[in-house]
């Protein structure tokens, strides 16, 4: 049976009783938000800033095709929308015969990350205790 079909039988005066809590507990909740405070950002995971100067990633086999191919998807479609050209770079890529192409220059790119990486973190001083004290 439906709570709202017993509420409507129950007489006024046991009507009463439950406006009463009602009522009450309405009142609690407004106090409680007039001295609510949310709460920190604890729970939010903080994104790790990245360093501007530090070396960019290379692109992979995939992005390097669509760097290619993208400019003959659009002039041959001009009217299509760029999740369209998108969908059609991927299929060109599942058809790809020259993958090992493209695989090869993205590991040309992967090293070339790592060797500025490399040399960025050398650059770089991390902090240590003798290096804050200058006494």
């Amino acid at each position: 049976m439906c709570w709202y079909i017993i509420f409507q039988n129950l007489s006024a005066k046991e009507k009463k009783k439950f406006k009463d809590l009602a009522e009450k507990d309405k009142e609690r909740y407004r106090c409680e938000m007039e001295h609510y405070e949310p709460p920190a950002d604890e729970g939010r995971s903080k994104k790790r800033k990245r360093d501007p100067d530090a070396p960019k990633k290379g692109l992979s086999a995939f992005f390097l095709f669509c760097n290619d191919e993208r400019p003959k998807v659009k002039s041959e479609n001009p009217d299509w929308k760029v999740s369209e050209v998108a969908k059609e770079l991927g299929r060109r890529w599942e058809h790809c015969k020259n993958k090992a192409k493209y695989e090869s220059l993205a590991q040309v790119e992967k090293e070339r990350y790592e060797k500025a990486m490399e040399k960025y973190k050398a650059g770089k001083k991390p902090k240590t205790e003798d290096s804050e004290s200058d006494d």
